[in-house]
This record gives structure tokens, C-alpha cells and sequence, in this order.
């Protein structure tokens, strides 16, 4: 049965009202209306009101006092259903914020467990998870950095009304939306189709010109890859696909982006277009939010329906490398 004043703390979540929808789901509480949905509610609540505290600069104790509540309300959500996303997603934050705040390893144990169960009961992937929980820990960090955004090409213009300075890359070969709009920038020199030479082509010894020629060159059509792939420019091939060539091993789909693609373009990000990455690092921890994207919209690894957007996986790399950027300067 449908509960109204429940619906109407969800709507002021959704509008970011976290005063008015805690009041709400406490009354429930209150009233003796304890379910799953207004344990859930409180968890969010909670640590957007954790998040919302530490910008404000509330000190330490009363920033883990906020979390314990959140982590409360998420143990309790989990009590009646312990196969959701939602209150795992955000126990895993909570434990891993609370963790940053007091240095206390169990709470990062404990944060790897909620990291585990959200993976289980999620069609999302462990590395789409821990992404996001990177980009919590960069924004946790530091008060200034703001960590890289993935969006589609159908977003822009909303992302660009809510965010006005905020800079976006088309990070796609032809970055056709750069030209057309004053608040898009072209950032083709990443996209996975640009022909620099010199990668190497896993487990084969060979070199590739494109990431995206060795992704199409180790395709198996027909029983077999195809080499000619590797020169010049990246360029589709069509055909049906049965599998990647990797060594002696036939790699599905999803297995296929993360032993092939996702490591070959991490080289060319590492070691051929480093300086244009670390711009966009220096850019991030100086405040400025970017947003990055190209012609596909699946930024999801593990989900097979679409092809990967390869600026999701640009995404993850430059907030690594913000995050060891981090790291580095705390250990100094």
C-alpha cells in the first residue's frame, strides 16, 4: 500500500530538500511506520546532510555523529531487505567518508564489504562501484577539488543550465558538438580512433596505430582476427562478432573491454597523451567541474547492450590519478 508523506519525503530528495524530507520520514518513524522505505530515505538523507555539513565546515565529531546515523538507518533499511542496492551503495560511502575522517582501518574494511554487496546485487560492475566511491573520496579530501564527470551527448544542455561554468569535452574523433557550441571544447586527441602508433597490442607482440585497431583487429569474424586493423586509423568492422583474441584464449564481450580495451587505453592515456590528461587533472583540482563525453552513452563495463563509451573510461583515469594527486600530498 502506497504511503503518501513516504512519496513526498522521496520528491523533496530528489530536490535535494533534505531538512524537509528527514522531518518527514522521522514522523513515520514516530507514528510506529517502520519499513524499509523509511529506513532507506533516512540513510540518503543523512549523508547528503553529512555532505552538505563538512562544505558548511561543521568540525569532525559532529560530521561522524551525522554519518552514525546514516549508517544506522542503513543497517536498519538493510534488516528488512538486505538485496538492495540503495542503503549498500550508501553504507559503503558512509563507512568509506568515515574512514577518511578518522583514519580508523575498520571502517575501510568495512566499507569494502558494503562495496562487495553492492556488487552483488547490482547490475552495475565492482569498477563502475568503486568510481563512484573515488569520486566521494576525492570531493572528502579536499575542499576545492571536483572530480571528472561522465554524460552523455543528450545531457549537455541540461547539465550546461544547471552548471553554467562548467567546461565539457567531446571527447568523440570528429568532436562535431565543439563546433556547434560555445560551452563544448574538442578533446578528439583522446578519442580511441586517432592514429598515434606504437601500442602495443596484447599478447601478440605486435603494435597498433589506434586503441580502436586493436580493439576491431582482435575481433574473431569469421574464425578469425584481422591484423590490417592495426594501420592507421581506427575504423569499424563489421561482421558477426564471436568473441577477442587474447593469447590463446576467446574472451567474451564484457571480458574483451576489460582485459583489452580499457588497459589499451589507459596506454595511450599514460604514455602518448599523459599532458593532455594531467591539464584536465590540474583543471579538477583547481575546482573546475568538466564533464566528458562522446557519441555512445553506455558507461557501464558490464553492461553488454551498447558499445562502452570510451570517455566514461577517460573519466576513471583522470579521477585515479586526482585521487593519488591526493594521496601524495597528504603522505608529504
Amino acid at each position: 500500500m502506497k504511503n503518501q508523506q513516504v512519496d513526498l519525503a522521496y520528491k523533496s530528495i530528489e530536490q535535494e530538500q533534505y531538512l524537509k524530507a528527514g522531518q518527514i520520514l522521522r514522523k513515520e518513524l514516530a507514528a510506529g511506520r517502520d519499513n524499509f522505505n523509511v529506513r532507506q530515505g533516512l540513510t540518503i538523507v543523512y549523508f547528503n546532510r553529512f555532505r552538505e555539513a563538512k562544505d558548511a565546515g561543521v568540525d569532525s565529531q559532529a560530521l561522524i555523529s551525522i554519518l552514525d546515523k546514516a549508517i544506522e538507518n542503513g543497517e536498519e533499511a538493510n534488516y528488512f531487505y538486505d538485496s538492495k542496492v540503495g542503503p549498500n551503495l550508501f553504507l559503503a560511502q558512509s563507512y568509506t567518508s568515515k574512514f577518511l575522517l578518522t583514519n580508523d582501518t575498520r571502517y575501510n574494511d568495512l566499507a569494502r564489504t558494503y562495496l562487495q554487496k553492492t556488487q552483488k546485487v547490482s547490475k552495475e560492475s565492482l569498477e563502475d562501484i568503486e568510481s563512484k566511491v573515488t569520486n566521494l573520496t576525492i570531493e572528502l579530501q579536499n575542499e576545492t577539488a571536483k572530480p571528472a564527470k561522465f554524460c552523455t551527448r543528450k545531457e549537455i544542455f541540461k547539465l550546461h543550465q544547471r552548471y553554467p561554468d562548467a567546461i565539457f569535452y567531446d571527447t568523440s574523433t570528429n568532436a562535431p558538438t565543439a563546433r556547434n557550441f560555445e560551452f563544448v571544447k574538442d578533446l578528439s586527441e583522446l578519442s580511441p580512433f586517432i592514429p598515434y602508433g606504437n601500442i602495443p597490442v596484447p599478447k601478440t607482440g605486435n603494435l597498433s596505430d589506434s586503441v580502436e585497431g586493436v580493439w576491431q583487429g582482435l575481433k574473431i569474424i569469421n574464425g578469425k582476427i584481422d591484423p590490417d586493423y592495426f594501420k592507421g586509423k581506427g575504423r569499424q568492422r563489421k561482421g558477426n562478432v564471436t568473441g577477442h583474441k587474447f593469447g590463446n584464449v576467446v574472451l567474451n564481450y564484457i571480458d574483451a573491454r576489460k582485459k583489452i580495451f580499457v588497459p589499451t587505453y589507459k596506454f595511450m592515456t599514460d604514455n602518448i597523451a599523459s599532458t593532455v590528461v594531467d591539464e584536465k587533472v590540474e583543471s579538477a583540482l583547481n575546482g573546475e567541474l568538466q564533464f566528458f563525453f562522446d557519441v555512445d552513452d553506455n558507461a557501464h563495463i558490464s553492461n553488454p547492450k551498447g558499445a562502452l563509451a570510451h570517455s566514461s573510461v577517460l573519466v576513471n583515469i583522470i579521477n585515479n590519478r586526482i585521487n593519488d594527486r591526493l594521496k601524495n600530498t597528504e603522505q608529504e
